[in-house]
C-alpha cells in the first residue's frame, strides 16, 4: 500500500507544527527507528505490520503526531470508518493541526473509508522442524490398571499405543482470495507432518472453506463460515469433517467486536472406525480487547459431543475455555499465546462389565510463539507446544511437548 510523496510532506509539516508541544517528550533514537520501521512496512505494502507497529508506538509515545496521522489514514484505508473517525477527531482535538493536515483529514472523511475489495490471491508457505516428546499421543506406561476401585485389573499396553519421541518435520500452505462485491472469501489449506521415529503416525490434511459477512443488522455484520477437512494417517484415510460456524457480534468498540457469540457445529466421520462418528455442537461467548499494546480474545462455552453410532461411553458433554493473545514487540516482532481447556464426561459406562465407569477427560492445549520478521514477506518463528489429556481411564492419558522452528513466506 504505497503512498505518494505528498503524504510524507504533510506529515513533516504536521510534525513541525507540533514541535513545541512535543519537545518535552522528544522520542529517543530507538523510538524514531520504530517509526521508520513502520513507514518501511508501508512502503513494502505490509499494512498489517505497519498498523501493529504504529499502535505500539502511540501507546508508548502518545505525543507522536506523525504516528497518529499515519495510523488514522491506514485505518481508514482498511475500511474501518468508525475507528478512523475516532482517530481523526483525536488528532484535531489534541494537536490542533494546520490547514494542510485538516485538508488531508477532510479528504479521507469524504471518501467514507470504503472497504477495499482487491480480488487478489494471498497465501503463506511454512516449513518447520522440531522434536515431539510424544508423537504418537500414546500412554507413557507399559501397564495400566483398569476397573472400579477395589476390583481393578492390570492391562499390558500394546507397543503401538505407547508414547514415542520423534523428530517432526512439517510443510503447510494456505491460500485465500476475496471474490465478488459482498465480502466473500475462499480459503484453501494443505499440510503434512512426518515423524521419522513413528512413521505410522505421519499425517496429511487438506481443508477448503468459505466465509461470508451477513449484514442483517444495521451497523453490524455477522460472519458465516463453512468448510470441509480431510485427514490421512500412514497413507490411509483417517477422518472427514464438515463444519458450519456463525459469529454474532453483541457489542462493538469502533469497528472491532468487543463481545460476540460463537456458534459452531462439526460432523466427524472416522474412516478407521465408524463407531466413533459424532456431531459436535459448541456455543461460546467471547470477549476481545486490548491488553497494553497487545490484543486478546477470551472465550468460554458449552460443548455437546453426540455419538452417531455405538461409541463407547455414548454422548459426551462439558465446557471449554480458550485464550488467544498477540503482543507486538520491538522491530516488528511479536509474541503469541494460545491456551485451550476442554472438559467432557460420557453419558454411559465406557465398556459395561470391563470398564464400568463414565469416562471423564480434561484436555489442555497450550502454545507460545515468538515471531520475528526477516523481510516484508518472510519471518522466523520459534514455538513451544504442549498437549495433555487427563483421564479417569488411564489407557487414554497422554502428555506431548514439542519445540519447533518455523520459516514462513507470505504473499499478498
Amino acid at each position: 500500500m504505497k503512498r505518494g510523496g505528498w503524504l510524507a510532506c504533510v506529515c513533516i509539516t504536521f510534525l513541525l507544527s507540533c514541535a513545541a508541544g512535543a519537545a518535552s517528550t522528544s522520542p529517543a533514537n530507538s523510538d524514531e527507528r520504530r517509526y521508520r520501521d513502520a513507514l518501511s512496512a508501508l512502503e513494502n505494502q505490509d499494512p498489517d505490520s505497519a498498523m501493529t507497529q504504529l499502535e505500539s508506538l502511540i501507546t508508548d509515545l502518545p505525543d507522536h503526531a506523525g504516528a497518529w496521522l499515519d495510523l488514522a489514514i491506514l485505518v481508514c484505508q482498511s475500511g474501518a470508518q468508525n475507528r478512523a473517525e475516532e482517530l481523526f477527531r483525536h488528532i484535531e482535538e489534541r494537536f490542533s493541526p494546520p490547514p494542510a493536515i485538516r485538508e488531508v483529514i477532510t479528504r479521507y472523511r469524504n471518501t467514507g473509508c470504503p472497504k477495499p475489495h482487491p480480488n487478489k490471491l494471498r497465501g503463506q508457505l511454512s516449513v518447520s522442524l522440531g522434536r515431539d516428546t510424544n508423537a504418537t499421543l500414546g500412554v507413557p506406561y507399559g501397564q495400566v490398571l483398569l476397573g472400579p476401585t477395589g476390583n481393578t485389573f492390570e492391562v499390558q499396553v500394546a507397543a503401538n499405543q505407547r508414547s514415542k519421541d520423534s523428530i517432526v518435520a512439517g510443510l503447510e500452505g494456505e491460500l485465500s482470495i476475496p471474490v465478488g462485491p459482498y465480502g466473500t472469501t475462499l480459503f484453501g489449506y494443505l499440510s503434512g507432518r512426518r515423524f521419522p521415529s513413528a512413521a505410522s503416525f505421519d499425517t496429511s490434511t487438506w481443508a477448503a472453506a468459505v466465509t461470508q459477512p451477513v449484514p442483517w443488522r444495521t451497523g453490524q455484520a455477522s460472519l458465516l463460515s463453512a468448510g470441509l477437512v480431510h485427514s490421512r494417517m500412514d497413507g490411509k484415510s483417517f477422518q472427514n469433517s464438515a463444519y458450519l460456524n456463525w459469529i454474532e457480534p453483541l457489542s462493538m468498540r469502533g469497528d472491532d467486536m468487543e463481545w460476540a457469540l460463537d456458534l459452531s457445529g462439526v460432523q466427524n466421520r472416522y474412516e478407521v472406525n465408524r463407531a466413533f462418528d459424532s456431531r459436535v455442537l459448541e456455543i461460546r461467548l467471547q470477549h476481545s480487547g486490548k491488553l497494553g499494546a497487545g490484543r486478546y480474545v477470551l472465550g468460554a462455552g458449552r460443548v455437546q459431543d453426540n455419538a452417531e453410532a455405538n461409541r463407547p461411553g455414548g454422548d459426551r458433554e462439558g465446557w471449554s475455555m480458550q485464550l488467544n493473545l498477540a503482543y507486538p514487540m520491538a522491530h516488528g516482532s511479536r509474541l503469541e499465546v494460545f491456551m485451550r481447556e476442554q472438559r467432557l464426561k460420557g453419558s454411559e459406562e465406557y465398556a459395561p462389565g470391563i470398564i464400568s465407569t463414565h469416562r471423564a477427560s480434561v484436555t489442555r492445549q497450550s502454545r507460545i510463539t515468538y515471531a520475528h520478521p526477516v523481510s516484508s514477506q518472510e519471518e522466523w518463528r520459534v514455538q513451544a507446544r504442549r498437549l495433555e489429556n487427563h483421564d479417569n481411564i488411564p489407557l487414554f492419558e497422554y502428555t506431548s511437548n514439542a519445540l519447533e522452528g518455523v520459516w514462513s513466506y507470505s504473499w499478498r
